[in-house]
């Protein structure tokens, strides 16, 4: 993530059920593991284990758009595919989209998804200017079967 040319970096493990319930999970840097960011239906709840202490909000609604992979597969006809491009011998479509809710920090996103068997491996978060904002690599990335009793 980088803000005012500042870079940070998080892995981040990440369980979407659907744009009304996510899990973020925080597991580096070690100073933020553990911490939680929760979106189930209009409230977020955040944990944050080293100082036991939780908040819970409000929604804003723009905090369910955009970072979330599951965004992008839920909105794909939104999406433009732009063509391919060959990683470490690993062939990606590359998909361009419009984000809901954009900004000038937040206008675009382009996702590289894998050829064969469709799993993401970047998202980027581009401003008005496509310039990069934020990047999201995915690593050992699962679809799980949806639990039908639920």
């Amino acid at each position: 993530m980088k803000i005012n040319e500042v870079e940070s970096k998080y892995l981040i493990e990440e369980e979407y059920i659907s744009a009304a319930e996510y899990k973020l999970e925080i597991l580096e840097p070690k100073e933020s593991r553990g911490i939680t960011i929760q979106y189930t239906d209009d409230k977020i709840f955040i944990e944050h284990p080293s100082i036991e202490q939780s908040i819970s909000m409000a929604a804003i609604k723009s905090l369910n758009d955009q970072l979330t992979i599951g965004d992008f597969f839920e909105n794909i006809s939104n999406a433009t595919l732009k063509g391919t491009e060959k990683i470490d011998s690993i062939e990606y479509l590359i998909f361009n989209y419009d984000l809901p809710n954009k900004n000038k920090y937040k206008d675009s996103a382009k996702v590289w998804i894998k050829k064969k068997g469709f799993t993401p491996y970047k998202l980027n978060i581009l401003d008005d200017n496509d310039k990069l904002i934020i990047e999201i690599i995915y690593d050992d990335f699962k679809f799980l079967e949806k639990d039908k009793n639920k």
